[in-house]
Order: structure tokens, then sequence, then C-alpha cells
């Protein structure tokens, strides 16, 4: 059995947790990555799909950002899958997402409505609750995220041969509270809202042009000549420039963006559960 997994991970969580996932998928098969974040990977349309010609099993994985998966990955699952399939017409898939545990929002069961819509056959998926950017990753993932690795890799390879029916599948994965399927429609404005109120601001004086910020943005935003440029019509808002500069060049509100999860939070309540196999 050879598994790919395509995926995006702009503050390494999501990283953290496909490695992970290949640790114990190696048991059974044989593990290409995909990390549309490396500059290799970051022109979606020049990626070459005869990569998965002989893939049995693709996972997609991303981060949840405004109740969704992130922008290359629907990108790729809109535009790539659909050449992927054409190829590989016995092809199955599964998506996984990290959300900070307030709500995975609609991106898993968007992602598999997607797929399942093109003819994949989709096994199932999985989320985990991961650290905002600002936080530690020491101890992440915990022994309870690490044993639901474990036993989302045993399933897979059961429901390799025995596919869920996907109207099963589907009713499993609207999960969502009645306010999250509310405010789900207006997410992207409020998100546009949160990117006004939450700028990233560049220190000229401070960039020593090392280019980290450019090398890893996970959407092509970023460019730097004398100093970094940011291009708002790319620019997701990740932070992850704001993380990494060394010099502390670029920046943004923390404290504030903060004080915005936990009102998210108060809002919204924490999703149950939280840690999950579907």
């Amino acid at each position: 059995m050879k598994i790919a997994l395509v995926y995006i991970s702009p503050n390494k969580t999501t990283e953290i947790i496909t490695a992970k996932l290949c640790n114990e998928l190696r048991k059974f098969s044989a593990i290409k990555k995909v990390n549309l974040g490396d500059e290799k990977f970051h022109n979606i349309d020049d990626i070459n799909t005869t990569i998965f010609k002989d893939i049995d099993i693709i996972g997609f994985g991303s981060p949840v950002f405004h109740l969704r998966v992130l922008k290359p990955i629907n990108v790729f699952i809109k535009s790539k899958a659909k050449e992927i399939i054409k190829v590989n017409p016995s092809i199955s898939a599964f998506i996984y997402v990290t959300y900070s545990g307030v709500t995975s929002g609609k991106s898993l069961l968007n992602a598999a409505q997607d797929l399942n819509n093109m003819g994949y056959k989709v096994l199932g998926g999985f989320k985990v609750v991961a650290p905002h950017f600002w936080s530690s990753f020491d101890n992440f993932p915990e022994k309870n995220k690490v044993q639901l690795l474990k036993c989302f890799s045993t399933e897979l390879e059961k429901r390799m041969n025995n596919p869920p029916v996907w109207k099963n599948l589907k009713k499993s994965l609207k999960y969502q509270s009645l306010l999250v399927k509310v405010i789900y429609p207006l997410t992207k404005i409020t998100g546009k809202i949160r990117e006004l109120e939450l700028p990233i601001k560049v220190d000229k004086e401070l960039c020593i042009q090392c280019k980290l910020c450019q090398k890893e943005c996970p959407v092509v935003a970023i460019t730097v000549d004398d100093f970094p440029k940011i291009d708002k019509s790319k620019c997701i808002h990740c932070f992850h420039c704001v993380n990494i500069c060394p010099k502390n060049a670029i920046t943004s509100d923390i404290e504030k963006a903060i004080k915005i999860v936990e009102k998210n939070r108060r809002i919204v309540g924490i999703e149950i559960p939280q840690n999950h196999i579907y």
C-alpha cells in the first residue's frame, strides 16, 4: 500500500502531526510527502500529478483558518485532485486538520464533500487540537493525540478494503454546533475584519535581508529586496513571518490576537469531542 500526504503547515503543528502520522503509516506502507509550503511546491499549477499515479491513498492535511482548510489545500483539491483521479481512478482519500480547540468548522466536511464529488473513495479523517503559534510546542502532540494517530492508521488499513458508506460518513462530519453553522457563511467577512485589526508591520531598519520570511511564506506573499514587502492580496495572516523573523523586523499585535481567540472561545465554546476520528 502506497500513501501520499499533501499538506501545508505555516506554524509547523500540522507538519508535526504529519510526521507522527508517517511514523504510524510506515508500518503498512511507503509514504510520499508533498508540503505545499515548500518552495518547490509553491506553484500548485506546476505540480506534476503523475507522481500520484501509483498511490493507493492520498491524505490532505491543513490547519483550520476561518472554519475552513487553508487556501492552498483547497486550491489543490479543487484543481489537482481532479487531475490525479484521472490518472489514478482507484485512489482513495482522507482528510486531517489541526485547530485551536474552539471549532474545526466545516473544514473536514467541505474537503470530504469535494473529494467525494470528484469520485474519490473517502475513507474518513481526523481532527487534532494544536497550540497557537505563540505557544510552546515542546509537549505537542500529547500521548492521547499520538494514540489517536495510531488508531487512525490501523483504522485506515481496515477501511481501505471496506470504505465507509458516503452517506454515513457525511452525516458524521456534520458535527458542527448550531451557532457554528449560523456564523459559517460570515466567517470570510469577519476574517477580513480581523486581518485589518491585526496588521502585519515591517520595520525597514531592523531587517537584515536574510529572506527567511520570503523562503518560508506558505503562499508566496513576501518578497525581499531592501526589506520585506507583503502582498496583501495573497497574505493569509498566518503570522508565520512574525514568528520566525530573527530580528523582530516583522511584527503584529499578538496580545490582541490572544484576546480575540479568547473572545471566540467565550462566544462559540469548545467543540466536543476535541480530538476525534471520523
